[in-house]
Protein backbone atom coordinates (compact mmCIF):
# COMPACT_ATOMS: atom_id res chain seq x y z
CA UNK A 1 0.00 0.00 0.00
CA UNK A 2 1.21 3.23 -0.96
CA UNK A 3 1.98 5.88 1.72
CA UNK A 4 -0.27 8.58 1.96
CA UNK A 5 1.95 11.94 1.09
CA UNK A 6 0.84 15.39 3.25
CA UNK A 7 0.29 18.19 1.26
CA UNK A 8 1.47 20.18 4.23
CA UNK A 9 -0.29 23.87 4.86
CA UNK A 10 2.64 26.66 5.78
CA UNK A 11 1.58 25.81 9.58
CA UNK A 12 2.23 22.12 8.79
CA UNK A 13 5.34 23.15 6.88
CA UNK A 14 6.67 24.24 10.09
CA UNK A 15 5.93 21.28 11.71
CA UNK A 16 7.62 19.05 9.18
CA UNK A 17 10.63 21.39 9.58
CA UNK A 18 10.68 21.31 13.30
CA UNK A 19 10.45 17.86 13.83
CA UNK A 20 12.85 16.91 11.06
CA UNK A 21 15.27 19.35 12.65
CA UNK A 22 14.89 17.76 16.28
CA UNK A 23 15.88 14.16 14.90
CA UNK A 24 18.35 15.89 12.56
CA UNK A 25 20.09 17.29 15.56
CA UNK A 26 19.88 14.52 17.87
CA UNK A 27 21.37 12.28 15.13
CA UNK A 28 24.48 14.77 15.02
CA UNK A 29 24.52 14.60 18.63
CA UNK A 30 24.85 10.92 18.31
CA UNK A 31 27.24 10.77 15.64
CA UNK A 32 29.63 13.39 17.53
CA UNK A 33 29.47 10.97 20.99
CA UNK A 34 30.17 7.72 19.11
CA UNK A 35 33.73 7.69 19.17
CA UNK A 36 34.17 8.69 22.67
CA UNK A 37 32.08 5.84 23.80
CA UNK A 38 33.60 3.12 21.43
CA UNK A 39 36.54 4.36 23.78
CA UNK A 40 35.33 2.29 27.11
CA UNK A 41 32.74 0.11 24.93
CA UNK A 42 32.65 -0.42 21.75
CA UNK A 43 29.00 -1.77 21.88
CA UNK A 44 28.00 2.16 22.88
CA UNK A 45 30.19 3.24 19.92
CA UNK A 46 28.13 1.36 17.05
CA UNK A 47 25.03 1.97 19.34
CA UNK A 48 25.48 5.73 19.15
CA UNK A 49 26.75 5.60 15.56
CA UNK A 50 23.70 3.62 14.26
CA UNK A 51 21.18 5.76 16.52
CA UNK A 52 22.90 8.82 14.72
CA UNK A 53 22.42 7.30 11.08
CA UNK A 54 19.18 6.45 11.87
CA UNK A 55 17.78 10.10 12.85
CA UNK A 56 19.62 11.73 10.05
CA UNK A 57 18.50 9.63 7.22
CA UNK A 58 14.69 9.17 8.60
CA UNK A 59 14.96 13.33 9.25
CA UNK A 60 16.14 13.60 5.45
CA UNK A 61 14.01 11.69 4.06
CA UNK A 62 10.84 12.84 5.75
CA UNK A 63 11.86 17.09 5.32
CA UNK A 64 11.96 15.98 1.71
CA UNK A 65 8.81 13.52 1.14
CA UNK A 66 6.41 13.76 4.61
CA UNK A 67 3.85 11.06 4.90
CA UNK A 68 1.51 9.36 7.39
CA UNK A 69 3.42 6.77 7.81
CA UNK A 70 6.81 8.33 7.62
CA UNK A 71 5.80 10.04 10.84
CA UNK A 72 4.59 7.12 12.75
CA UNK A 73 7.93 5.60 11.92
CA UNK A 74 9.70 8.63 13.60
CA UNK A 75 7.32 8.49 17.09
CA UNK A 76 8.54 4.78 16.76
CA UNK A 77 12.37 5.83 16.44
CA UNK A 78 12.36 8.68 18.43
CA UNK A 79 10.35 7.12 21.13
CA UNK A 80 12.59 4.25 21.48
CA UNK A 81 15.39 5.82 21.77
CA UNK A 82 13.91 8.06 24.81
CA UNK A 83 13.12 4.52 26.32
CA UNK A 84 15.80 3.63 26.09
CA UNK A 85 17.63 6.02 27.94
CA UNK A 86 15.47 6.32 30.63
CA UNK A 87 15.60 2.50 31.14
CA UNK A 88 19.34 3.18 31.42
CA UNK A 89 19.20 6.06 33.78
CA UNK A 90 17.68 2.93 36.26
CA UNK A 91 18.51 -0.71 35.32
CA UNK A 92 22.66 -1.57 34.61
CA UNK A 93 23.41 -0.59 30.52
CA UNK A 94 24.22 -3.25 28.30
CA UNK A 95 27.75 -4.03 27.91
CA UNK A 96 28.95 -1.61 30.89
CA UNK A 97 27.00 -3.19 33.92
CA UNK A 98 26.87 0.25 35.28
CA UNK A 99 23.43 2.61 35.81
CA UNK A 100 24.75 5.61 32.91
CA UNK A 101 24.60 9.12 34.45
CA UNK A 102 22.53 12.01 33.76
CA UNK A 103 24.79 14.06 31.93
CA UNK A 104 24.22 17.47 29.31
CA UNK A 105 24.80 15.68 26.20
CA UNK A 106 21.90 13.02 26.82
CA UNK A 107 19.75 15.42 28.43
CA UNK A 108 19.46 18.06 25.17
CA UNK A 109 19.49 14.88 22.86
CA UNK A 110 16.55 13.80 24.81
CA UNK A 111 14.65 17.35 24.58
CA UNK A 112 15.48 17.54 20.84
CA UNK A 113 13.74 13.80 20.20
CA UNK A 114 10.83 14.67 22.45
CA UNK A 115 10.38 17.58 20.38
CA UNK A 116 10.31 15.56 17.56
CA UNK A 117 7.66 13.39 19.16
CA UNK A 118 5.56 16.51 20.08
CA UNK A 119 5.61 18.22 16.92
CA UNK A 120 4.35 14.41 14.76
CA UNK A 121 1.82 14.54 17.34
CA UNK A 122 0.31 17.66 15.81
CA UNK A 123 1.27 16.96 13.10
CA UNK A 124 -0.97 14.06 12.45
CA UNK A 125 -3.83 15.49 14.30
CA UNK A 126 -3.92 18.71 12.01
CA UNK A 127 -3.88 16.02 8.89
CA UNK A 128 -6.89 14.27 10.24
CA UNK A 129 -9.71 15.91 8.48
CA UNK A 130 -7.51 16.47 5.63
CA UNK A 131 -6.53 13.04 4.79
CA UNK A 132 -10.17 11.21 6.13
CA UNK A 133 -8.08 8.99 8.21
CA UNK A 134 -10.59 5.99 9.23
CA UNK A 135 -8.79 5.75 12.52
CA UNK A 136 -8.28 8.74 14.77
CA UNK A 137 -5.54 10.24 14.75
CA UNK A 138 -4.89 10.38 18.79
CA UNK A 139 -5.37 6.10 18.06
CA UNK A 140 -2.84 6.11 15.58
CA UNK A 141 0.06 8.56 17.75
CA UNK A 142 -0.76 6.18 20.61
CA UNK A 143 -0.24 2.87 19.16
CA UNK A 144 3.12 4.47 17.63
CA UNK A 145 3.75 5.70 20.89
CA UNK A 146 3.51 1.75 22.76
CA UNK A 147 5.12 0.70 19.85
CA UNK A 148 7.97 2.68 20.64
CA UNK A 149 8.15 1.55 23.87
CA UNK A 150 7.87 -1.68 23.88
CA UNK A 151 10.86 -1.60 21.44
CA UNK A 152 12.92 0.29 23.73
CA UNK A 153 12.40 -2.25 26.18
CA UNK A 154 13.00 -4.47 23.94
CA UNK A 155 16.23 -3.38 22.37
CA UNK A 156 17.40 -3.47 25.96
CA UNK A 157 16.72 -6.95 27.25
CA UNK A 158 17.81 -8.02 24.15
CA UNK A 159 21.04 -6.37 24.23
CA UNK A 160 21.54 -7.86 27.26
CA UNK A 161 20.91 -11.12 26.45
CA UNK A 162 23.63 -10.69 23.86
CA UNK A 163 26.23 -9.74 26.09
CA UNK A 164 27.69 -13.35 27.09
CA UNK A 165 27.68 -14.14 23.19
CA UNK A 166 29.87 -11.05 22.28
CA UNK A 167 32.27 -9.92 24.85
CA UNK A 168 34.88 -7.94 22.67
CA UNK A 169 31.79 -5.77 22.63
CA UNK A 170 31.90 -4.89 26.26
CA UNK A 171 33.25 -2.10 28.29
CA UNK A 172 37.35 -3.20 28.75
CA UNK A 173 37.66 -4.59 32.80
CA UNK A 174 40.12 -2.84 33.89
CA UNK A 175 41.06 -4.98 37.19
CA UNK A 176 43.56 -6.98 35.32
CA UNK A 177 45.57 -4.11 34.66
CA UNK A 178 44.85 -2.62 38.05
CA UNK A 179 46.23 -5.88 40.01
CA UNK A 180 49.01 -5.63 37.43
CA UNK A 181 50.19 -1.76 38.83
CA UNK A 182 49.32 -2.68 42.44
CA UNK A 183 51.82 -5.61 42.08
CA UNK A 184 54.40 -3.45 41.13
CA UNK A 185 53.68 -1.11 43.85
CA UNK A 186 54.08 -3.54 46.26
CA UNK A 187 57.80 -4.30 45.43
CA UNK A 188 58.61 -0.44 45.38
CA UNK A 189 58.93 1.90 48.34
CA UNK A 190 56.23 2.55 50.97
CA UNK A 191 55.86 6.00 48.66
CA UNK A 192 55.45 5.61 44.95
CA UNK A 193 58.43 6.53 42.85
CA UNK A 194 56.37 8.13 40.34
CA UNK A 195 56.74 11.31 38.36
CA UNK A 196 54.20 13.44 40.00
CA UNK A 197 51.79 14.96 37.74
CA UNK A 198 51.11 18.88 37.14
CA UNK A 199 47.21 18.36 36.61
CA UNK A 200 45.16 21.23 38.51
CA UNK A 201 44.13 19.42 41.45
CA UNK A 202 41.15 20.78 43.90
CA UNK A 203 39.49 19.53 46.87
CA UNK A 204 35.78 20.33 47.01
CA UNK A 205 34.35 20.53 50.60
CA UNK A 206 30.88 21.89 50.96
CA UNK A 207 30.77 21.74 47.32
CA UNK A 208 33.49 25.03 47.08
CA UNK A 209 36.51 23.79 45.42
CA UNK A 210 40.10 24.76 47.30
CA UNK A 211 43.17 24.61 45.36
CA UNK A 212 44.62 20.89 46.96
CA UNK A 213 48.76 20.94 47.10
CA UNK A 214 49.25 17.05 45.65
CA UNK A 215 50.34 14.50 48.07
CA UNK A 216 49.16 16.69 51.45
CA UNK A 217 46.67 15.51 53.97
CA UNK A 218 42.98 15.36 54.22
CA UNK A 219 41.09 14.74 57.04
CA UNK A 220 38.69 11.54 56.67
CA UNK A 221 36.71 10.84 59.91
CA UNK A 222 37.51 11.24 63.28
CA UNK A 223 41.33 11.29 63.60
CA UNK A 224 42.04 9.61 59.92
CA UNK A 225 43.85 11.27 57.74
CA UNK A 226 44.56 10.82 54.15
CA UNK A 227 47.33 11.97 52.23
CA UNK A 228 46.52 11.57 48.47
CA UNK A 229 49.89 11.63 45.89
CA UNK A 230 48.79 11.44 42.36
CA UNK A 231 51.42 10.19 40.00
CA UNK A 232 51.24 10.26 35.90
CA UNK A 233 50.44 6.68 34.68
CA UNK A 234 52.00 4.55 31.73
CA UNK A 235 48.95 5.48 28.92
CA UNK A 236 48.30 8.83 27.96
CA UNK A 237 45.45 10.35 30.49
CA UNK A 238 46.02 7.84 32.26
CA UNK A 239 47.05 8.87 36.28
CA UNK A 240 47.35 6.67 39.28
CA UNK A 241 46.89 7.66 42.96
CA UNK A 242 48.72 6.28 46.24
CA UNK A 243 46.26 6.94 49.21
CA UNK A 244 47.87 6.76 52.45
CA UNK A 245 45.70 6.44 56.04
CA UNK A 246 47.22 7.03 59.58
CA UNK A 247 45.82 7.88 62.75
CA UNK A 248 46.77 11.90 63.31
CA UNK A 249 47.02 11.58 67.05
CA UNK A 250 49.31 8.01 66.31
CA UNK A 251 50.61 8.66 63.40
CA UNK A 252 49.99 4.86 63.01
CA UNK A 253 49.10 3.48 59.78
CA UNK A 254 45.62 2.00 58.96
CA UNK A 255 46.23 -0.98 57.32
CA UNK A 256 42.50 -2.55 57.38
CA UNK A 257 40.83 0.31 55.44
CA UNK A 258 38.38 -0.21 52.09
CA UNK A 259 38.76 2.41 49.50
CA UNK A 260 36.89 2.95 46.37
CA UNK A 261 37.05 5.80 43.84
CA UNK A 262 34.71 6.67 40.99
CA UNK A 263 35.53 8.97 38.31
CA UNK A 264 33.60 11.14 36.17
CA UNK A 265 33.28 13.83 34.07
CA UNK A 266 32.15 16.99 35.39
CA UNK A 267 29.98 18.43 32.57
CA UNK A 268 29.37 15.16 30.61
CA UNK A 269 28.96 12.19 30.50
CA UNK A 270 31.97 10.01 28.66
CA UNK A 271 34.43 7.10 30.70
CA UNK A 272 32.86 6.75 33.58
CA UNK A 273 35.05 4.09 35.76
CA UNK A 274 35.05 2.89 39.13
CA UNK A 275 37.50 0.94 41.07
CA UNK A 276 38.55 -0.81 44.29
CA UNK A 277 42.01 0.04 45.84
CA UNK A 278 44.39 -2.16 46.70
CA UNK A 279 46.18 -2.30 49.41
CA UNK A 280 50.10 -2.17 48.55
CA UNK A 281 51.23 -2.07 52.56
CA UNK A 282 52.22 0.13 55.67
CA UNK A 283 49.05 1.55 55.11
CA UNK A 284 49.04 2.35 51.66
CA UNK A 285 46.42 1.85 49.03
CA UNK A 286 46.96 2.01 45.47
CA UNK A 287 44.30 3.50 42.71
CA UNK A 288 43.98 3.48 39.36
CA UNK A 289 42.94 6.31 37.63
CA UNK A 290 42.08 5.24 33.76
CA UNK A 291 41.00 8.86 32.61
CA UNK A 292 40.16 7.98 28.99
CA UNK A 293 39.78 11.15 27.80
CA UNK A 294 41.37 14.71 28.42
CA UNK A 295 39.10 17.46 30.32
CA UNK A 296 37.67 18.47 33.83
CA UNK A 297 36.43 15.47 35.91
CA UNK A 298 35.50 14.89 39.58
CA UNK A 299 37.02 11.87 41.71
CA UNK A 300 35.32 10.73 44.14
CA UNK A 301 36.46 8.22 46.63
CA UNK A 302 34.74 6.13 49.47
CA UNK A 303 36.96 5.66 52.35
CA UNK A 304 36.14 3.35 55.00
CA UNK A 305 38.49 3.39 58.32
CA UNK A 306 38.28 2.86 62.11
CA UNK A 307 34.50 1.62 61.31
CA UNK A 308 33.60 5.15 59.59
CA UNK A 309 32.76 5.55 56.33
CA UNK A 310 33.32 9.04 54.44
CA UNK A 311 33.64 10.68 51.24
CA UNK A 312 36.27 13.04 49.74
CA UNK A 313 36.08 14.80 45.99
CA UNK A 314 38.70 15.78 43.74
CA UNK A 315 38.34 17.79 40.82
CA UNK A 316 41.46 17.54 38.51
CA UNK A 317 41.19 18.84 34.97
CA UNK A 318 43.32 16.97 32.40
CA UNK A 319 45.23 18.01 29.43
CA UNK A 320 47.97 15.91 28.54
Amino acid sequence: MKAQVFEPSTHESKLVGSAAAGAMFAGVVHLAIAPVHWSHSPAHGLFHLLSGLIEIVWAISFWRKPSALSSQIGVIITGALITLWTITRFLPAPFSHEVEEIDMFGIVTKLAEGWAVITLVMLTISNESAHQIKTSAWRIMTQSLVVAIVGGGLTYYLAIAAEPLMPWLAEKDLSQDVKQSATALVSETPVVKRVVNTDNLHLVVGGIPSVFVNGGPIPVTGDVVAEITVTLGDVRYTRSADLYLYHQTTSKPIEDAKAEVTGRMRYMEHGTFRQIALPSGEGHYYLDLPFPMSGEWELEIVITAANKQNTIHLFTDIFN
